[in-house]
């Protein structure tokens, strides 16, 4: 089982690739039994974690069912203390979530406070940029329409 570490200020948290469940397969959080699963995985109070790359938010209740929300740009979201929460910060490349602004949170262990942004970037530069790399031309697409 993971063991939750203090790194950096954030006491009782993990942060992971993934998942705390199989980090190794690299199983993707979309849903709330994925929530459950990698919070079930640790005793991390909190658990950070991209790979999706869709921004989302998923508080453990006290019957053991996640709920899921999804974080609004700019707006404090308190991670509850009495609360676990798995949290999928996004992704500053290739967003699937239908926007193609860079995503990205910062957390703030002293308040337990997590504000989620989104920063517009030249994405056709981007995308000029991974097909003159000469890597696949999805990856240069989907940036336009972040998915």
């Amino acid at each position: 089982m993971p063991v939750a570490a203090q790194v950096g200020g954030l006491d009782s948290a993990l942060l992971v690739h993934s998942s705390a469940r199989q980090p190794a397969a690299w199983p993707y959080i979309s849903a709330p039994s994925d929530a459950e699963r990698s919070l079930s995985a640790t005793d991390a109070r909190l658990v950070f974690a991209g790979h999706t790359h869709v921004p989302k938010l998923f508080s453990l209740q006290p019957n053991g069912v996640a709920v899921a929300a999804v974080p609004k740009a700019g707006v404090e979201t308190p991670l509850l203390a009495h609360r676990r929460w798995q949290v999928v910060l996004g992704s500053v490349g290739q967003p699937r979530d239908g926007d193609p602004a860079a995503a990205y949170s910062v957390f703030d262990a002293t308040q337990s406070i997590l504000v989620s942004h989104r920063v517009a970037y030249d994405h056709e530069a981007a995308a000029r940029k991974i097909l003159a790399a000469g890597l696949p031309h999805k990856l240069a697409h989907r940036l336009s329409r972040g998915i």
